[in-house]
């Protein structure tokens, strides 16, 4: 690729002013760090890792991309330090938010793409890249950029020349030539991404957790029928959603002009589905404002009853933490351990266990299962599907030179397995696993 007139300042001896032919420059390049180091320590981390992260963070600078900074963030957040300092001749002291801002609302949205073409190990713990940065309607910029790291690792500190304040210039003046305020289609990813959250699951409080602060405005409105609820409210509310297992199925979410998104999804805890359709205000790319499709909505009241229900939604939680348990009876030594970690959070405390020889209580049921571990039993499952609101049907076999093949019916009470009873009166595997283990 050939990038012509590339423009720099009188300056900068760096990059000649010249028809640059980008190969030619990376050979230039590699010539001039033959017999640099390549394994020297800045604090207690490898130089190598370091140039590996940068690697990726330039690679997720794809504005071409619309899920780019979906990418771009969380490597962001681990490569650059909270007090970081860029200077440039142009911009001399930009920070942690001035730079997360211009990639997020003015370098991607507007397309723009970074190509790094090497890095060098400069032999003092600082690294430098080599970064051409595609503009729309450019044929590229080439600026070198000095990275000084923290002790933890991070980057504190990039030095670059007036070049780079330049591009900085053209990237923010091409976002506000434009005619939207903000990517829309962006917000719409985010937020799709933040219901989709609400799965269910015992980590779905810690999935929505992370996705508050790129969503939703500092200064956040929930218009409901009880009053307007600030960023607190609403976070402790969604977070209530997911600790009581409700699950959100999306409708559709679409953009309806350029700063405004229809959604239309349902919450869901077992045989409860509760519609909800509201419109979505943006500002500066985040939510600001949420209101209702009509007046008389009243789907928060239902969403919060539905949080202080006793019962647990979403039966395939438990079924997928019933898959997990019987897997760790995989036949190693490490299975004892592994299967008393699951009891907890996926029996009842009152939990049953029925057997030809009567009924076995919980104490009795982890005293059976760690004979069978210990015995060096395996468990292959054959299928686990739920049969009903707060039933599952369990089908595996119990391996140890000869097999049993077990079917049971687990009842579920308040999202945990309250009772566990054979398919069929003359059930005999309990017995048989019994005589298995001699």
């Amino acid at each position: 690729m050939v990038i012509k007139s590339i423009k720099s300042s009188s300056n900068n001896n760096d990059i000649d002013q010249a028809t640059i032919n980008v190969a030619s420059l990376r050979d230039s390049i590699n010539k001039d760090i033959v017999g640099a180091p390549t394994t020297s320590t800045a604090g207690s981390y490898d130089i190598k890792n370091k140039i590996t992260l940068m690697q990726k963070y330039f690679e997720s600078l794809d504005g071409t991309d619309p899920k780019a900074f979906e990418r771009f963030e969380p490597i962001f957040r681990k490569m650059i330090h909270p007090n970081i300092v860029v200077e440039s001749d142009d911009h001399p002291d930009m920070h942690y938010d001035d730079l997360l801002s211009l990639v997020r609302d003015n370098f991607l949205p507007s397309g723009c793409v970074s190509e790094l073409l090497n890095t060098i190990d400069n032999g003092d713990g600082t690294i430098t890249a080599i970064v051409n940065n595609h503009l729309p309607g450019e044929s590229g910029d080439v600026t070198r950029q000095r990275a000084y790291f923290s002790e933890d690792g991070r980057v504190i500190r990039v030095s670059t020349k007036c070049q780079f304040g330049q591009m900085i210039d053209r990237v923010t003046a091409l976002r506000n030539s434009s005619s939207e305020p903000s990517d829309v289609g962006i917000v719409v990813d985010r937020y799709r991404a933040f219901l989709e959250a609400f799965d269910g699951s015992d980590q779905a409080p810690l999935k929505i957790d992370d996705l508050y602060e790129n969503l939703f405005h500092k200064d956040f409105v929930l218009v409901t029928e009880e009053g307007e609820k600030n960023l607190a409210d609403f976070k402790s509310f969604t977070k209530a959603t997911a600790e009581a297992g409700q699950r959100v199925e999306v409708e559709s979410i679409e953009a309806v002009g350029p700063d405004l998104i229809s959604l239309s999804f349902h919450v869901i805890k077992n045989s409860s589905i509760v519609l909800v359709q509201r419109i979505a205000t943006i500002k500066d790319g985040r939510i600001i404002r949420s209101d209702p499709e009509s007046d008389d909505d009243t789907t928060f009241t239902l969403v919060c009853s539905q949080n202080s229900s006793s019962e647990r939604s979403d039966i395939g939680a438990v079924v997928d933490r019933y898959r997990e348990f019987l897997e760790a009876f995989d036949g190693s030594d490490q299975a004892p351990s592994k299967v008393d970690g699951f009891y907890e959070h996926l029996f009842h405390k009152n939990f049953v266990f029925v057997t030809p020889e009567g009924e076995k209580n919980l104490t009795a049921f982890r005293s059976f299962n760690q004979g069978t571990t210990k015995a060096g039993h395996r468990l292959e499952v054959d299928s686990i599907e739920a049969v009903g609101p707060d039933q599952i049907s369990l089908s595996f076999r119990v391996i140890k030179n000869s097999t049993i093949y077990v079917k049971r019916i687990a009842t579920i009470e308040d999202g945990k397995i309250i009772r566990n009873a054979p398919e069929s009166d003359d059930d005999t595997a309990f017995t048989q696993a019994l005589r298995m283990r001699n």
